[in-house]
C-alpha cells in the first residue's frame, strides 16, 4: 500500500485476489496490520487469528478469505514512510525475527525501485502516488510531532488526529498538517466530534425562552507495493 496525496494509505498492487480485497478492505476500514506498521513505522504482525480478537471489523474479512496470519512493515524513504509491505498466510504463523527482517529489507527495495520510477519520471498511479507522497511527507511528520509534544499523544493517536480533523473539515491533510506546524490547533470541524476521545464542547449560547438555562451546543466530530505472493496458503499483499 502507498499513501496519497492526502496521508491516506492505498492499495496499489497486489499478487493475487485474495491479497487485493485485504488491501482494499483495509483501506476502507483504516483497520488491520498495515494501517498500524504505517502510523507507527514499526512491524506489525498478526500471529494466529483465533486468539488475537482485537482487529475489530477487518477479524471477519481475515476470516471470510481464509487467513489467519499477517505481516505488514513500513515502506520507507529519506526518513518518511511511503506506505506498507504485508504478506498473509492460510494458517497460524510465529514470524520468527529473521522473517521480520527478510521482509524489511525486502520494503527498503521496494522503496529503492519506487524512488528510481520517479527520478526517472514514469507515469502512472505508481509514480503519481510516490510523488505526492514525496511533497507531502515531511510536513505530516512534522505536525505528528507538534501534536505529539503538545497533547502528550502517542504517534498512532497523534495521526488520528489529523485525519480525523481533514475528514471533518474536508481538507487535505496535507494542509491541516500546514496548519498545525503553523501553530494553529488540530481540532475538528464545528458540529462534528472527533474520532477518538470524548466529543468537545462549543461556545455557550445565552438562555432563551425556548430553551433551558445552561443548555449549550455541542460538536460532534494508507500505497503500497505488497509483496508478491504465493499461496501455499501463503498470500502476499
Amino acid at each position: 500500500m502507498l499513501i496519497d496525496a492526502e496521508g491516506q494509505l492505498r492499495w496499489a498492487s497486489a499478487s493475487d485476489q485474495t491479497a487485493q480485497t485485504l488491501e482494499d478492505r483495509q483501506e476502507r476500514l483504516a483497520q488491520g496490520p498495515c494501517a498500524v506498521a504505517f502510523s507507527q513505522r514499526l512491524p506489525a504482525a498478526i500471529r494466529h487469528l483465533q486468539l488475537e480478537p482485537d482487529w475489530q471489523e477487518f477479524t471477519q474479512v481475515l476470516v471470510s478469505e481464509g487467513i489467519s496470519a499477517a505481516l505488514s512493515v513500513p515502506v520507507e524513504l529519506d526518513g518518511g514512510v511511503l506506505g506498507t509491505l504485508d504478506i498473509y498466510t492460510g494458517g497460524p504463523r510465529d514470524w520468527d525475527p529473521s522473517e521480520v527482517a527478510a521482509l524489511r529489507a525486502y520494503a527498503g527495495l521496494v522503496a529503492s525501485l519506487l524512488s528510481a520510477a520517479t527520478t526517472a519520471q514514469v507515469k502512472g498511479r505508481l509514480a503519481d502516488q510516490l510523488q505526492a507522497a514525496l511533497e507531502h511527507r515531511w510536513l505530516i511528520e512534522q505536525a505528528k510531532g507538534v501534536i505529539m509534544g503538545r497533547e502528550r499523544l502517542d504517534a498512532q493517536a497523534a495521526f488520528e488526529r489529523l485525519r480525523g480533523a481533514a475528514r471533518s473539515s474536508t481538507r487535505r491533510l496535507a494542509d491541516v498538517a500546514k496548519d498545525v506546524t503553523g501553530g494553529q490547533p488540530c481540532r475538528p470541524a464545528a458540529g462534528i466530534g472527533p474520532e477518538h476521545g470524548p466529543s468537545r464542547p462549543s461556545a455557550a449560547r445565552p438562555p432563551s425562552s425556548r430553551e433551558p438555562h445552561g443548555s449549550s451546543g455541542k460538536r460532534s466530530l494508507r500505497a503500497g507495493m505488497t509483496a508478491p505472493s504465493r499461496r501455499s496458503r501463503t498470500v502476499h499483499g
